[in-house]
């Protein structure tokens, strides 16, 4: 084989490794990757609503407190300022 036949043979082995290896590590279609995008964002929305009211409630529990916790230091302020 002369060097222009090497030259062509080597051309066409590496175009072909290279649409193989393009073929296999190309990304998702573009269907595939919207429903991959569409599943992730439900699981990020559920996540964050999860995370939202949990924060609520420990937000209501501590307001609850702190509420319970004033209304008792009005009441000792009210019983000291009744004394003098």
């Amino acid at each position: 084989m002369c060097d222009r036949g090497k030259f062509g043979l080597g051309l066409l082995i590496g175009v072909l490794t290279g649409l193989a290896a393009g073929y296999l590590t190309a990304p998702k279609s573009g269907k595939e990757l919207r429903a991959d995008i569409k599943e992730k964002s439900v699981e990020v929305y559920e996540d964050a609503k999860e995370k939202g009211e949990e924060f609520a409630k420990k937000a209501e529990k501590e307001f609850k407190k702190a509420s319970k916790e004033a209304k008792k230091a009005v009441e000792e302020a009210k019983k000291k300022f009744a004394k003098k």
